[in-house]
């Protein structure tokens, strides 16, 4: 999935065609696909609920973004739930250091 992103930006960069349809799919993919292991994920905490969100908004905003149907400025709720899942790391990994220095 990676690679078609990849080579869809080296064809949109050069303006050739077919470019808006390799980006479009594999970024929808990459979504589909870290949607479905985040559903079959048995245990769900907060940090895996941020990173899906933030998986998901980003690569379906950029899309969305590329094809103009939103505004640019839309792309940036991708970037809210980047810094929640910063966060939310940052806290769990005190609490965990916390947690041994206490044993």
């Amino acid at each position: 999935m990676f690679g078609v992103t990849f080579i869809g930006m080296l064809f949109k960069l050069q303006h050739w065609p077919g470019a808006s349809i390799m980006l479009g799919g594999s970024l929808i993919g990459i979504a589909l696909v870290y949607s479905i292991r985040f559903i079959q994920k048995d245990i769900k905490q907060r940090l895996d609920v941020f990173k899906w969100l933030w998986i998901s908004s980003a690569f379906l905003l950029s899309y969305i973004s590329m094809e103009k149907l939103l505004p640019k400025e839309y792309a940036l709720i991708s970037s809210v739930f980047f810094w929640l899942a910063i966060v939310e790391f940052i806290i769990a990994f005190y609490k965990k250091e916390d947690s041994i220095r206490k044993q």
